[in-house]
Parts: structure tokens; sequence; C-alpha cells
């Protein structure tokens, strides 16, 4: 049995010793000394890198979906020329992308450039169609007319990637206004407020080479900004009239982002992650499901709430059927006989929190105005 010095008093003891026999000096490692303290600094540090790792995974997941989105709206940004819809998706993209910036911004100066960026790029995407576009989707917040009714006022209003526009005729002295005699005086005339519709016309180009916008503060411009158009033809939308299922998702998202300022959501930052739009109740019209999630207003990337927002189409119009809490699982489709197709992710015994392991695929059924999953099949 091998010798060593004791730590204190140097006299030669065992080398398996714990204390010393002659001066009672303990012998073991500081680590030896405190195991209780050594597991919880290794659980500390387990949990920083785990809390580092999770936030690098999920930030390189979000950029690289926005990536993706922005690769496929420059790609479409050089193409779109006949499919209005996309244009004014885009447009919106546009608007949305820089209103994210302004509000990172610390300082007057920096929001001033992102300002004129913003005013700089809107111009150039639309000048490349001479300011004209046709068959947007909105939905008329005003009708207005003078003394009279010679001239109409009207505002048409859009809320699509997160971003709201209004597109107005401006209520101003001269100039403004939609004449007796105009076509569109005429159209507008058994519309409505609140009523969806298909708007088509031409932007303003103001003196400076910009769009004519009328907010008097760069903050309101960018927030909400409220074009001035000349209006050439408008006419009601129902979501039947059009089997692109893209511009019926545009629209179950625009139905979906007016439930985000209700006072259920109040306390949440909600946003759709996916949409799936179909014939759920065999009536022959388009339904749309929102597969949503919520993380607190205060901050932070914890999901506080996820689930489903289901719209049932009401002769073109969509009415919220119910919203189904917690209902885990992300909708892919909608068959003809309206059994709706999810894929769910459940976790194994040593997933982490990141990484959900199990995928199943849901059969999914809307009856008497619930959701019911008719089958699980595990995928491999």
């Amino acid at each position: 049995m091998g010798l060593v010095k004791c730590k204190e008093c140097k006299k030669p003891i065992s080398r398996t010793a714990k204390i010393c026999p002659f001066c009672g000096k303990d012998q073991r490692s500081w680590a030896a000394r405190h195991k209780f303290l050594v597991v919880i600094i290794v659980i500390v540090i387990f949990i920083s890198l785990f809390t580092n790792f999770c936030s690098n995974f999920f930030k390189g997941f979000k950029e690289g979906f926005n990536k993706k989105e922005e690769s496929y709206i420059e790609n479409t940004y050089e193409t779109a020329n006949s499919a209005s819809y996309h244009e004014q998706l885009i447009f919106n993209w546009i608007r949305k992308k820089y209103d994210d910036a302004y509000i990172k911004k610390t300082n007057e100066i920096q929001k001033s450039d992102i300002f004129n960026s913003a005013e700089k790029e809107s111009f150039k995407f639309l000048n490349k169609y001479n300011l004209h576009f046709t068959n947007w989707v909105g939905e008329i917040t005003e009708i207005e007319t003078d003394k009279g009714g010679e001239k109409l006022f009207l505002t048409v209003s859009s809320n699509l990637k997160g971003q709201k526009i209004n597109y107005t005729t401006s209520n101003c002295p001269f100039g403004c206004g939609i004449e007796k005699k105009d076509n569109v005086y005429d159209q507008v005339r058994n519309l409505y407020e609140g009523q969806k519709v298909f708007f088509s016309g031409n932007f303003i180009k103001n003196e400076n080479e910009k769009l004519d916008e009328l907010s008097i503060t760069e903050r309101g411009s960018i927030f909400l900004p409220e074009y001035k158009i000349n209006f050439t033809n408008i006419r009601p939308f129902t979501i039947n009239e059009l089997n692109n299922d893209t511009l019926s998702k545009i629209i179950v998202e625009e139905s979906f982002n007016k439930l985000l300022n209700k006072k259920e959501f109040t306390d949440e930052v909600c946003a759709a992650d996916n949409i799936v739009v179909g014939d759920l109740n065999n009536d022959g019209k388009k339904d749309g499901i929102v597969d949503y999630s919520c993380v607190s207003k205060m901050g932070g990337n914890a999901i506080l709430e996820s689930g489903w927002a289901v719209f049932i189409n009401n002769n073109g119009k969509l009415n919220l059927l119910l919203i189904n809490r917690n209902f885990r699982s992300t909708p892919q489709k909608i068959l003809k006989d309206g059994t709706i197709i999810s894929l769910l992710s459940d976790y194994g015994p040593n997933d982490l929190t990141c990484c959900p392991s199990i995928k199943s695929q849901l059969k999914v059924r809307l009856i008497n105005d619930s959701l019911k999953i008719l089958q699980k099949k595990p995928l491999k």
C-alpha cells in the first residue's frame, strides 16, 4: 500500500486514508468533500448549455424559414406579372419586413433610415407594374359622400402577412373622391362597410417620386400606411368563386387576424403557423383551419398555447366555428370527404424538449361542430 504525506502535518499516511490519523486533516479533494454542491453546479451548467442549444436551434430554424420565405418572395418578385394576389402578398410582406425592422432600432436616426428604405423599396416594386394593380383583396372600411352625394370617399383595408394597409380616395378639398359619373361610384352603390371585395386601381406618385401616403408621422406610415388610390374597379368577393387555394388561405388568415384583437387573446402574441382550406361540412364551399401558436407579450420563446381555429364558409363569409386549444398537431390537407389529415409529434423517453421524435398521422373529422380524431397511425 503506497504512502503519501499528510497535507497538514506532513507525516506519512496511507494513500487511501480519508483523514490523517495524526492530525485529523481531511485528505479528500474539494469535489469529494462537496458532492452535493458539485451536483448542483453540474445541473446548472447542463441547463445553461441546453437552454443555449434550444435557443440557437429555434433561432436557426426561424432564420432558415424566414430565408426560405424571403427567397420565395424575391423569386416571385421577379416573375409575378399576372397573379395579382401574389403582387399584393409581396407588397404586404415588404411593408411587414420594415415594420419589424423599425421596432428594433434604438434611435430616431436609425428609424428614419428604415422609413426611407421602406418607401424606396415599396415604390420600386409597384413601379414595375406602372403603379397599377388588379383584383387585390380587402374589406371596405369606409363609404362616405359629400353633401348631395356628388363625390364618394372610399377606404378599403387589407391585413395580410400580419401587416394592415389602408387604400383610400382621401377626403381632401380638391381633385379627390370618386365622381357620380365614374363606374366605381355605381359599383359601390350596393356594397356595404365590412364587405369583402376585389378592388383594382392605381397608386398615386407624389412629387418626391414615392407613393402618396397620408400618414403624418413616420411611425404611422410604417405601422398602418394609408395609400391614396385611384380606384378603377371594385366588386364583391366570395371565397367560392376562385378555386385557387393560395388566395383562399389569404382570406382565412385575414379572418384569423381579426380574432387577435379579441379579449381572449389580449395577453398573448399569436400567429398563424399553418393554414389549410377545403370543404369540412360537405356543403360544396371552402372552409379553413388555422393552426396557431401564442407566446407571452412579456417576451420569451415559450409557447403558452397552440391549437386550431376553424372557420366555416357561410354564403361566402367566413365565420369562426370553434377554437380548439392545445390541439397539438399540424393540419396538412382536407380531403374531398371533409377528413383532415394532420401530423402529430410526440416525445420519446429520451427526447430533448426541442425535438420530439415520434411521428403519427391523424385523421380528424368535424362532427357536430367538434373535432374528433378518427384514426392515429404511427409513421416510421
